[in-house]
């Protein structure tokens, strides 16, 4: 698989959120989770061939491990706007932030941690996240280039809600 070089940076973000302690270097959870956070999943099998005994990690050393388990930015994509999907009501590429808010303490999310994710979210205050714009923003794709990437004709973000 051959990765843009948008696709390298957002997996260049991941590792630098993932890096907490901020000294270039991943353990082995916070590889996981950031493998989980570009939505995909090991098991103990992967695990033990690519940790190979190795405990810690460099971008390089992460990179390699997402080329390996053919990580695909497009696939996460598609992925995170059905999770929103099945939280959205309306249809119209918004979801509450009431619903948002008990989906991730019903996940055991630390209210902090919601409280953050819903500023950053909801940008107008409204109380509703458009998760589209939120997704593009994730993925650091363009609002101008926004509907090539989603390809959801239903969604219409001049609609008022």
């Amino acid at each position: 698989m051959i990765y843009s070089d948008d696709s390298i940076e957002i997996i260049k973000e991941v590792f630098d959120y993932m890096d907490c302690d901020n000294d270039g270097e991943l353990n082995r959870e916070e590889v996981e989770n950031g493998i989980i956070a570009l939505g995909n999943e090991l098991t103990e099998k992967e695990k033990e061939q690519l940790f190979n005994n190795k405990f810690n990690f460099t971008f390089n050393d992460f990179f390699q491990i997402c080329k390996s388990i053919k990580v695909n930015i497009n696939e996460l994509n598609n992925k995170m706007i059905n999770a929103f999907k099945l939280l959205e009501s309306n249809k119209k590429g918004f979801v509450s932030e009431n619903i948002i808010k008990n989906f991730l303490q019903n996940n055991e999310v630390e209210e902090k941690d919601i409280n953050k994710f819903i500023n950053e979210a909801n940008c107008d205050g409204d109380g509703y996240i458009n998760y589209i714009n939120l997704i593009n923003k994730m993925l650091g794709y363009e609002p101008s280039i926004k509907k090539d990437i989603i390809q959801d004709d239903e969604i219409d973000d001049e609609e008022s809600i």
